[in-house]
């Protein structure tokens, strides 16, 4: 073989055997690319998943704190439309005509006494009794001093004489007293509850 001969062959060996090289290697990087493909598209699933979790989970939180701000202030104007309707009673009651303001005053003030009374506190000096200026003339008070005072609304107050004891029977204050049940009650009324 001349030396041309076996160069053209070693060349055409190499050509063959380097042909067979790239092809080894387009196909390990092609192996490669999908391998990094795969990996990349459930690393990117597992992530999204991840990312969705944190979104429902941010959802329901912000979801839950909506109900209890939506549930508070709903309990709020609730509770401000049954002290409305409370006040207006008041009002309503405070305007009411002599003769029924007469007989309220009345009943206000013969069951504070008798509370004065089954206090034990009878056995003492008499208390003075407070009530508006307004209503002074429509108690019939049996042996208790009355005086009239601007500080006082519709209802009547005990006060000993040294005046460390004071017993109060008045709208206000009876409102004060029953204000959750009659918060309860009205609420019931108004929305059905």
């Amino acid at each position: 073989m001349t030396q041309d001969a076996l160069l053209k062959a070693i060349e055409d060996d190499a050509l063959a055997e380097k042909a067979v090289l790239l092809k080894e290697a387009e196909d390990a990087v092609s192996a490669i690319m999908q391998q990094a493909r795969a990996e990349s598209t459930a690393w990117k699933e597992k992530r999204i998943a991840l990312v969705k979790d944190s979104l429902a989970n941010k959802k329901a939180g912000f979801i839950g704190t909506a109900r209890v701000k939506a549930g508070a202030l709903k309990l709020r104007l609730r509770r401000a439309l049954a002290k409305e309707v409370l006040e207006e009673t008041v009002k309503l009651l405070e305007a009411a005509q002599k003769s029924e303001r007469e007989t309220l005053m009345n009943r206000f003030y013969n069951e504070l006494k008798a509370e004065w009374v089954k206090a034990g506190l009878a056995d003492g000096d008499a208390p003075t009794a407070l009530v508006n200026p307004l209503d002074v003339g429509l108690i019939k008070a049996d042996g208790i001093e009355l005086k009239g005072d601007d500080g006082i609304g519709f209802g009547v107050v005990f006060i000993s004489k040294d005046g460390k004891t004071r017993f109060e029977n008045s709208i206000s204050g009876r409102m004060k007293r029953a204000a959750k049940a009659l918060e309860v009650e009205v609420d019931r009324i108004l929305f059905n509850k």
